[in-house]
């Protein structure tokens, strides 16, 4: 079965991270991926998270996203592997 996620010890604090490559549609003219297209990176490492944790135990409890922010380092590029932690 195929699993993007993994266990990391590569980016303290963080513990996960998942595989993704970046997609065509994810750029701009330049190759470049649009700055709006990194939240859904995020969302899939979160989901592939909580995925690996299973079942917490806690019933009717629901996880939101209530924020978000990003600071762009480098740009990343169509067909580049991204570890999204």
């Amino acid at each position: 079965m195929f699993q993007p996620g993994h266990l990391t010890d590569r980016k303290a604090p963080f513990r996960y991270a998942v595989y993704t490559r970046v997609a065509f549609s994810d750029t701009d003219a330049q190759g470049v991926v649009y700055y709006g297209r990194y939240l859904p990176y995020f969302d899939l490492a979160r989901t592939e998270y909580h995925r690996e944790l299973g079942e917490i135990g806690a019933a009717r409890t629901e996880f939101v996203m209530r924020a978000s922010s990003v600071e762009y380092q480098a740009p990343a590029r169509f067909d580049d592997l991204l570890e999204v932690f």
